[in-house]
């Protein structure tokens, strides 16, 4: 009774919102977001980083034969086949600001050498916002060598050292030290309009348009397991209903104190941050997140 109470008042604050702010998006950018969830009735938007894969980890054993051979790529791939309005609507949400910053951490910080991520992000944001002594074609022919040689250094490790930046201490060359971008130069990145990868921390307003469709679920993310756990049971389900125990794509981590969220973001200048609020400001206010603290 409590967990209905709850999604209805957040239900009701993003109604009110919304009636607030007439020009908030109502339909999305990209209509592929919206996954229809198997037979289920259940409409779903992810918001990647937002526990989305481990809601898939639920959803998928429990409508799809193939799902364990497929994981997530199901979702992926899946075509748009239009929202049904008789169904449930559900979004999972997270502090925006925690969000980039898992973001960087899985995406950006420590890429492996044939990450998708790693030559974008040296050539728009490396390249853009690492101050360096040199200029023109000569910066050009420094960038390059930086390229061939992180990809050349990250194969020759014996594995990716996962939340940490990588530094080439022989190398005088600036772009590989470190490999990657810093925080702060993704989030200029980000502020900059980087598209690689930009649904992992694009504005849910954007992508899931909550003025436009009537989310019945908002789920958070910080108390995932007790609150997905309630909305199964309310549409008949139990985390116990899993098919298989091995699809788990990405399981969420007990909430931990903010210690390193706020270690990134130290690092990051006030006016950036001011920018990055802006950026994420519908989503502070429409999810109920402190994003000033």
């Amino acid at each position: 009774e409590d967990f209905k109470i709850e999604m209805g008042e957040r239900n009701h604050h993003i109604i009110n919102w919304c009636k607030g702010h007439p020009n908030s998006p109502k339909s999305p950018g990209e209509v592929w977001h919206y996954k229809e969830v198997g037979e289920s009735g259940i409409n779903w938007c992810p918001v990647f980083k937002a526990a989305s894969s481990s809601t898939a980890a639920f959803f998928c054993p429990l409508y799809y034969d193939d799902c364990l051979i497929l994981g997530a790529e199901i979702w992926r791939n899946s075509k748009f086949l239009g929202v049904d309005p008789n169904a449930t609507n559900l979004i999972v949400v997270r502090h925006p600001f925690e969000r980039l910053l898992s973001a960087y951490r899985d995406k950006i910080q420590s890429p492996n050498p044939d990450d998708p991520y790693l030559v974008p992000v040296m050539k728009n944001i490396v390249s853009k916002f690492r101050k360096v002594n040199v200029v023109g074609r000569a910066k050009k022919d420094l960038l390059e060598k930086a390229i061939t040689e992180a990809a050349d250094y990250l194969r020759g490790q014996p594995s990716f050292n996962r939340g940490h930046l990588s530094f080439v201490d022989d190398s005088d060359n600036p772009y590989l030290n470190p490999i990657s971008a810093t925080f702060e130069e993704f989030v200029r990145g980000v502020m900059d309009g980087f598209r690689p990868g930009s649904a992992h921390w694009r504005p849910a307003i954007n992508m899931c348009t909550p003025c436009g469709m009537n989310y019945e679920y908002i789920i958070k993310s910080e108390d995932y397991t007790c609150e997905f756990d309630h909305f199964l049971r309310a549409i008949g389900h139990t985390s116990e209903d899993r098919v298989d125990k091995r699809v788990n794509f990405n399981p969420v981590r007990a909430p931990k104190d903010r210690t390193d969220v706020y270690k990134f973001y130290a690092s990051v200048s006030d006016d950036l941050l001011d920018s990055l609020y802006d950026y994420f400001r519908s989503d502070c206010d429409l999810f109920q997140y402190d994003c000033k603290e």
